[in-house]
């Protein structure tokens, strides 16, 4: 079983992957990227592997943050 932060594929499953930018992983077990948790709006998770969402950064001022929200995925305030 994977750690926090990680999930282990079917296809691969004797590795652990860190679960992508723009999500995170609060529990163990995870047996796909897509069971990964998609960082909330407002909030950006910016690196792999988060494993809680007090690990997130909030949004930049005058810059919006839509869910699953990686570093580059910030955009402007319109």
């Amino acid at each position: 079983m994977c750690g926090l932060g990680y999930y282990r594929s079917a296809i691969a499953s004797n590795i652990c992957s860190y679960c992508p930018k723009g999500t995170f992983m609060f529990e163990r077990g995870a047996k796909d990227y897509l069971d990964c948790i998609e960082c909330p709006a407002g909030r950006i998770c910016e690196v792999e592997g988060i494993k809680n969402i007090t690990e997130t950064m909030g949004c930049t001022d005058g810059r919006v943050c839509y869910s699953g929200t990686g570093a580059k995925g910030q955009v402007d305030c319109p």
